[in-house]
């Protein structure tokens, strides 16, 4: 009615209003959780953000560290073998812009066989010749994007030093010498066959041993001493040693101990070259054995000569007695005789007996000579006189090899002239003996002529 205000009441149960209000709570609690799910996503998605921002730099820095800044050569590639990044280092080494190529067109030794065993796990080695250059290519597959990655190292000098080792190696191998490999202890490390040719000990027999299995029991302690000294001053030490080899029988080498060192100088090894001189040592002590031989026998002569001399002198002296006796006597017989032709012949046996004992004294001479002591004497003698005295002598002999002996004088012959007459005598009578001994001989002839003398 006008005049009065209606009000609708509803009228709801009370439970039934406590259940729609927890129903509420609960939804703004589900509203709540999922605005919380949605922060933590946006704070997720903001973290990957950065992660990946972070990833990215640290993959520049990695770039940068494999490819820019690195001086060796490196690439990577697609999984099919596509160069796509590379340094400058790579370029240089293969002439050329290796971008978009393919390896297998860049490197002989590499086909598609083998990028397909490739694995992160297993990386590959290669060796790779490129412009008079050996490089070992180290391969690896990375585990994401499964490119390659490669990387070079030049190894030219490491090959040829290897090579000269290997060489060298050989070399010792097959020395004619002795070579052992000592360590700081003197310990043997390596003997070559030549070691153990000369010693009759292997390498198994030696190895861990020091050399004084060896020793022939003939060095001094004092020898060894100086050896350790020169070893530790680093120095090379030669000299001779008596060894003995395993079946015990010894032999001389000449000895040579050298250290080796590394780059910095220090001491690593030491090297003994052995050299077998025991021919050699046996031919000096023969030959000093024959020296001592020969001086003995030089005294022996010389005691022998001296023997000869004394005998020749005892002899001349018993000679001479008898042979002054009868040129004394024909001397007195001729100052007693008047007849002409024995006058003639006591002078044949005055001047035979002088020409005797002139004889005895060449034998005389002839062990002066030997002893270096001849001495020629200058006297004035006549010299037509000598030369009738020696026709007389040989006048008889002729004759009765009915020989025709003839001596021819120049005239004018100086009456006196001064020389040996003794050694003249012996001369002409040595001639005159040695024409009248020849076969056939039918005229003897002996001419003495003048002739001038200049300065």
């Amino acid at each position: 009615q006008e005049g009065y205000n209606w009000r609708l009441v509803s009228i709801i149960p009370l439970s039934l209003v406590e259940s729609r209000l927890q129903d509420f709570r609960a939804r703004l609690r589900l509203i709540s959780i999922v605005l919380s799910l949605f922060a933590v996503l946006a704070a997720l998605i903001i973290a990957c953000s950065r992660a990946e921002r972070i990833l990215a730099e640290e993959e520049l820095v990695e770039r940068a560290a494999i490819f820019d800044n690195n001086p060796a050569p490196v690439m990577r590639t697609r999984s099919s073998g596509i160069v796509i990044n590379f340094n400058r280092a790579a370029e240089d080494i293969l002439g050329l812009d290796p971008y978009k190529r393919s390896v297998f067109k860049l490197f002989s030794s590499i086909d598609e066989s083998i990028l397909l065993e490739l694995t992160p796990q297993n990386p590959l080695k290669i060796v790779e010749r490129i412009h008079d250059h050996d490089y070992l290519i180290n391969i690896k597959r990375e585990p994401l994007d499964k490119s390659l990655l490669f990387y070079a190292t030049d190894i030219s000098e490491l090959k040829k030093a290897t090579n000269q080792l290997r060489q060298l190696s050989e070399i010792v191998r097959q020395s004619a010498n002795a070579i052992a490999l000592l360590d700081l202890e003197g310990r043997v490390e390596y003997v070559n066959k030549a070691f153990e040719d000369s010693t009759g000990y292997s390498l198994e027999d030696l190895s861990g041993k020091t050399l004084r299995i060896l020793d022939s029991g003939e060095e001094p302690e004092e020898v060894y001493e100086e050896i350790r000294r020169v070893m530790r001053a680093g120095q090379v030490w030669k000299g001779e040693f008596l060894y003995k080899r395993k079946d015990a029988t010894l032999y001389w080498a000449k000895v040579s101990i050298s250290p080796i060192m590394d780059i910095e100088g220090r001491i690593t090894n030491y090297l003994e070259m052995q050299e077998d001189i025991t021919a050699s040592k046996m031919s000096e002590e023969a030959l000093s054995r024959a020296k001592e031989e020969a001086e003995l026998a030089r005294k022996q002569a010389e005691e022998a000569n001296k023997m000869k001399s004394e005998f020749l002198a005892n002899m001349s002296h018993e000679i001479r007695t008898p042979m002054n006796a009868i040129i004394g006597f024909t001397e007195i017989l001729l100052l007693e005789e008047e007849e002409p032709e024995k006058i003639e012949k006591m002078e044949i046996i005055k001047s035979s007996g002088r020409n005797l004992l002139n004889l005895i004294n060449d034998i005389l001479d002839f062990s002066r000579i030997e002893a270096d002591k001849l001495a020629i004497e200058s006297s004035n003698f006549n010299l037509r006189e000598l030369m009738q005295q020696t026709e007389s002598m040989f006048l008889l002999k002729a004759s009765a090899e009915e020989l025709s002996f003839k001596l021819q004088l120049s005239d004018p012959l100086p009456e006196v002239v001064s020389g040996d007459s003794h050694r003249i005598t012996q001369i002409l009578t040595n001639l005159l003996s040695n024409a009248l001994s020849l076969p056939n001989m039918v005229v003897l002839s002996s001419n003495v002529n003048t002739a001038t003398a200049r300065q």
